[in-house]
């Protein structure tokens, strides 16, 4: 257990530096802390432990709650959803029209999924 809790407290910390440097954009730096929690994401899916990342849908960072959105979508879609309507509304610059492409291109993949 303390090593997921280590694994979401490195996801917390790199989406909270790419919310704080968003408009900097430092690309190495950037870059690295993005991967950082797809990385993080993808080992507690492949654990079945994607869960402890659902409180951070109410976390109170930006880049942090879209985070979690984006890697928790397939699964808690309505509660996901909310989180990326509430970034494109706040109208950051970058971060809400990456949400709003975001979402757009899962509703696409979703409709062609059920065609």
């Amino acid at each position: 257990m303390e090593d997921i809790e280590k694994l979401v407290q490195s996801y917390i910390e790199s989406a909270t530096y790419v919310n704080d440097n968003y408009m900097d954009r430092k690309v190495k730096i950037h870059n690295y802390h993005e991967r950082n929690t797809t990385k993080i994401a993808d080992l507690l899916a492949f654990a079945k432990r994607s869960d402890v990342l659902y409180p951070l849908l109410k976390h109170p960072v930006n880049y942090v709650r879209l985070s979690a959105a984006i890697d928790l979508l397939s699964i808690y879609e309505k509660e996901a959803k909310e989180v990326y309507y509430e970034i494109i509304e706040k109208n950051i610059p970058l971060m809400s029209s990456s949400a709003k492409l975001s979402l757009e291109l899962w509703e696409e993949k979703k409709s062609k999924d059920i065609e």
